[in-house]
């Protein structure tokens, strides 16, 4: 598979996990929660460290981690785009909107 072919494949199941922007705007928060879960959730928890103050200023609520995974509360399109961006597709299990 060409490489241009596997980032039209992860940008197409971002989108499909994140649904469309809301109301155009992708700073407005999403309705629901959304969920991660990670195939390694201690080395995921050291990069959401590194990541989380600059999308914690960005408005993003408290990270809260329950038995489903990494859940944010009411995030924005593009502060998810960012999270999941910062991860290969492989370090990611599961993930959608609770």
């Amino acid at each position: 598979m060409k490489k241009s072919q596997l980032k039209k494949m992860i940008k197409e199941e971002i989108n499909f996990a994140l649904g469309s922007t809301i109301h155009g705007d992708p700073d407005k928060p999403m309705d629901q929660d959304f969920t991660i879960v990670f195939k390694n959730p201690m080395q995921a928890e050291m990069m959401l460290d590194k990541i989380s103050e600059e999308l914690q200023a960005e408005g993003l609520n408290p990270l809260e981690y329950e038995n489903l995974g990494v859940v944010f509360k009411t995030p924005s399109n593009q502060q998810m785009s960012r999270v999941l961006k910062s991860f290969n597709n492989s370090d990611i299990e599961s993930m959608g909107r609770l």
